[in-house]
């Protein structure tokens, strides 16, 4: 029980490289996708002996528990019942470069663990190769942000990138078009050719992309006719994610007409 608790800090999970899930419905998701569950600790009216069947043929080891225990491992204000020890999948940039055609989402010091897990969310569904997390990033294991994914890290590969001037010019290299969100100075994303081997990088929400960042990657800037200054992180990544799934459609729909 100890060793779960220290889980509740970032220190102890990048140490144990573990983290802890809370929520059916996110045990649920890392069981479908082959996530390694090491413990799960509940309580009998919060599962079912489907769930715990599931859980017991994975090699997870059950613990029920009681209420005023299971309170000591959620970071929320009303424990859901289940929280499990999930072991990290040990990523590397080959994993996330080995796609025909890699596009690499790349957070940049983003803060909002909410931000971080919805834009992980939109990067499983718009099909990204994977995700780089640069230093001041919030921790992606974090509960929020693991909610506001949707589990999103169970199966899009990622990983920390310590040097992120190092890790552009290794995506350079592997042939990747780098692109950067900016509030302004940049053509619109549909003036640019996001087919091919990219990375997308979004900044914090209060400064922007970081100058190295600026630097080596080229600006997309989402036009606000309306006359608003910003759009949130999540929603502009979203955004310049499916316009890249819109460009990729119409690509396929020339090759076939052709």
């Amino acid at each position: 029980m100890r060793a779960a608790r220290a889980l509740l800090t970032p220190h102890g999970r990048r140490k144990a490289r573990a983290s802890l899930v809370e929520g059916r419905r996110l045990v649920e998701e890392a069981l479908r996708q082959g996530a390694v569950l090491e413990r799960c600790f509940y309580r009998d009216e919060a599962v079912d002996a489907t769930l715990l069947r599931a859980l017991k043929q994975a090699g997870c080891q059950l613990h029920p528990v009681a209420h005023r225990v299971l309170r000591t491992l959620s970071e929320t204000a009303t424990p859901q019942g289940v929280v499990a020890v999930v072991r990290r999948r040990p990523w590397s940039l080959e994993s996330l470069l080995e796609a025909p055609e890699p596009f690499v989402l790349v957070l940049d010091g983003i803060q909002e663990p909410g931000n971080v897990g919805t834009l992980l969310r939109a990067g499983w569904a718009s099909a990204v190769s994977g995700a780089v997390f640069f230093p001041g990033t919030a921790d992606p294991y974090q509960t929020k942000a693991l909610r506001a994914s949707a589990g999103a890290l169970f199966r899009l590969p990622h990983l920390w990138a310590p040097e992120p001037e190092a890790l552009l010019q290794t995506l350079q290299g592997a042939g990747l078009s780098l692109w950067v969100a900016e509030a302004a100075q940049g053509p619109s994303p549909d003036q640019a050719d996001l087919t091919g081997p990219g990375a997308l990088i979004l900044g914090s929400e209060a400064r922007g992309a970081s100058p190295v960042s600026r630097r080596m990657a080229r600006p997309l800037t989402i036009p606000m006719p309306g006359g608003a200054e910003s759009l949130n992180v999540a929603m502009a990544g979203a955004i310049l994610l499916y316009e890249r799934v819109r460009q990729q459609g119409r690509r396929r729909g020339a090759t076939s007409g052709s």
